[in-house]
């Protein structure tokens, strides 16, 4: 099975990580958390997605791009796709924050230093190398450095087998105490904590076939694990969500990566049930899912003016909802009159360069 065809139960799962990513950015904003164990766990359970995406680009990553691996070419589609648009939505926002001082993670961003360099470059530098003017933004920057270091991944995956599973375990052993950096601002822990996410779909996809064997049916116990390991998180953490801290400080396990990694089976088993089906949805939200994460961290900006330019207080589980569905229409309402955008103008000028010919 190793080709270039499209997997169509990780083309699906993709679409499903992009709802929890927004899910997950607008729980905070909806108002609807409660210190109950019910809502706790409920968000233990939606946040942290990114190690949903993380596993289904290493697993793809492997699929696609391994037997004919072409480096240029590879970093190149990355910088197209991935790092421009990101740059395209994070420049403007970056020499904003960094002249007017007034941004997110300010306490991190700007020094005490004075000058032009120490309170406008850098911080504008800042900005940009730990994607922090938008939430959501700190994936780019890390998932960058991962494709960049994509031959030493080749490298691991071509060793034996006893290998994959020695480093996955080592390395798992090392995130589970290291946890995600402060406000996700170094990128360096980033890639060290996703480090065995990202292996770990690699390994499953180069043994895709004894894997979904051994797997097949069992997908419920895989989901038992997550909500086993979220239920532990509400009870034993103190607060919710994705843990954080500086890299060497001393803390529990990060209980969190192992929910994740539970999920990323779950969805793996689970969706191989659907792979000869066709879901026009999950299929739309697959092909947006980039345009979606860079267009719905500002789309719940602007739903957070509006409600309090009208002063609504509302704060529930269906305000919840409507985020989330709010932000995942506009934003592939928005992709798709861009692209019949660029398409017509494209064919304007291929009509126009046709009616010039003499």
């Amino acid at each position: 099975m190793k080709d270039n065809k499209r997997i169509n139960s990780f083309h699906y799962f993709r679409g499903i990580a992009i709802i929890f990513i927004v899910a997950g950015h607008a729980l905070y904003q909806s108002g609807w958390m409660k210190e109950t164990i019910f809502h706790k766990l409920v968000a233990n359970l939606i946040l942290g997605g990114t190690g949903l995406f993380v596993f289904i680009s290493s697993f793809l990553f492997h699929h696609i791009y391994c037997k004919n691996f072409n480096y240029p070419r590879f970093i190149k589609g990355k910088i197209r796709n991935i790092l421009l648009p990101y740059l395209v939505f994070s420049l403007i926002p970056a020499l904003y924050y960094s002249i007017t001082g007034n941004g997110p993670y300010k306490q991190y961003i700007f020094s005490a230093e004075t000058g032009f360099f120490s309170r406008n470059i850098l911080p504008f530098l800042r900005y940009i190398f730990w994607g922090r003017t938008a939430e959501g933004y700190w994936y780019i920057p890390f998932i960058m450095v991962i494709f960049l270091a994509a031959p030493l991944f080749l490298k691991i995956i071509r060793m034996p087998a006893r290998f994959h599973f020695g480093l996955f375990g080592f390395t798992l052993l090392i995130s589970l105490f290291l946890q995600r950096p402060a406000a996700n601002i170094a990128v360096w822990q980033s890639v060290v904590y996703f480090f065995p996410v990202f292996l770990l779909g690699m390994i499953i996809s180069v043994y895709q076939e004894i894997f979904f064997r051994l797997t097949s049916g069992k997908d419920f116990y895989f989901f038992l694990f997550a909500l086993l390991f979220a239920l532990l998180q509400t009870i034993f953490y103190p607060g919710f969500g994705n843990l954080h801290k500086p890299a060497f400080a001393p803390a529990l396990p990060d209980i969190m990566l192992l929910q994740k990694i539970s999920l990323c089976l779950f969805f793996t088993v689970f969706l191989r049930r659907f792979e000869t089906r066709n879901s026009p949805v999950l299929s739309k939200l697959a092909d947006t899912s980039f345009a979606v994460y860079f267009l719905h961290p500002w789309i719940l900006a602007l739903l957070e003016i509006i409600k309090n330019i009208n002063g609504f207080k509302i704060n529930s589980l269906l305000w919840w909802i409507f985020l989330v569905a709010c932000s995942v229409i506009i934003s592939v309402l928005i992709i798709q009159i861009y692209n019949k955008t660029v398409i017509r103008i494209k064919t304007l000028f291929k009509s126009n360069n046709t009616g010039c010919r003499v």
